[in-house]
């Protein structure tokens, strides 16, 4: 899927997605859409994703043995 044809999709979801999911919030299930819709379309992303909270834990596990 080309970027125009990912951010359609996505600004679609946003503007007439139904909300409906596995939670009673709407929003929070338009979320969880759109991020599975990313991650699908745009596996690299998720894969950043993982190794920044990975260097983030680090950061503040150093952070804590430096103190």
């Amino acid at each position: 899927m080309r970027n125009y044809e990912l951010i359609n999709e996505i600004y679609a979801e946003l503007v007439a997605g139904d909300g409906k999911g596995p939670f009673g919030n709407p929003y929070l299930n338009t979320v969880i859409t759109v991020t599975k819709l990313i991650e699908k379309e745009r596996p690299e992303l998720k894969e950043v994703m993982l190794v920044t909270k990975q260097e983030q834990n680090w950061s503040r596990g150093r952070d804590s043995w430096d103190q």
